[in-house]
């Protein structure tokens, strides 16, 4: 026991006699060896959660990203390695020649890269996957919807809007994308495309699936498992 708490029990035990004496020490003694117990814990838990934020912060926070979750169609695999990510797609869809054999797709993106473009027997639903660069100012949600739906009506030679945007994250549930339902046509034939455009430093990464209403709808297409299968590494 320190020297103060030995002067502290002898000043309170003065007058007494000696068993008063004895017990008064007695029970002092107690408090005090609990109390530092209790100060020796808490000072342990503190340090403990010091050293655990520590190694936090050394590692870049925890990770709260989830494991990929495997379609339930029967599946290809893109994948990029440069980039570090892969999109599935289903088994029997067919790539095709990129950049599609569409003037309007070339005037509306003039500078995207086409990494692919694969379709379904029936020509719809497809899957596109293109690399935009990403020097231009950051919009906001609305903004950024606006040149969407301009850029399909131009691929379409005719009105597009969009039906509903968001923004989101991919399954993994940390990497941010901005998600568009489009709504326009295509040589008259109305459609719709769901697209997510995703940030990668210098360069976006957009996956695009378009499917038309009357050949099937948007879940009995798999349309959102699709896109949502991009997975970046």
């Amino acid at each position: 026991m320190a020297g103060d708490e030995v002067a502290l029990i002898s000043l309170l035990c003065a007058g007494r006699t000696p068993r008063e004496d004895e017990n008064m020490r007695v029970m002092l003694e107690t408090r005090m060896t609990t109390r530092t117990h209790q100060f020796s814990s808490l000072a342990t838990l503190a340090i403990v959660a010091v050293a655990l934020l520590a190694v936090g912060c050394a590692s870049g926070g925890v990770n709260l990203k989830q494991p990929f979750q495997p379609p339930s169609f029967e599946a290809k695999v893109y994948e990029n390695a440069e980039l570090g990510f892969s999109l599935h797609y289903p088994a029997d869809f067919l790539e095709e020649d990129v950049p599609p054999d569409l003037a309007g797709f070339e005037l509306a993106l003039p500078e995207a890269e086409w990494l692919l473009l694969a379709t379904s027997p029936q020509q719809l639903p497809n899957v596109a996957i293109l690399l935009h660069p990403a020097d231009e100012p950051e919009l906001s949600l609305e903004a950024f919807g606006e040149g969407v739906a301009a850029v399909y009506a131009q691929i379409g030679g005719g009105e597009a809007e969009i039906e509903s945007a968001r923004e989101t994250t991919l399954q993994d549930g940390v990497t941010e994308a901005m998600e568009f339902i489009v709504e326009w046509s295509l040589q008259g034939f109305p459609i719709k495309t769901l697209t997510l455009f995703v940030s990668r430093g210098p360069q976006t990464v957009q996956v695009q699936v378009t499917w038309a209403p009357a050949i099937g709808d948007r879940a009995s297409l798999n349309v959102d498992e699709i896109a949502y299968s991009l997975y970046f590494e």
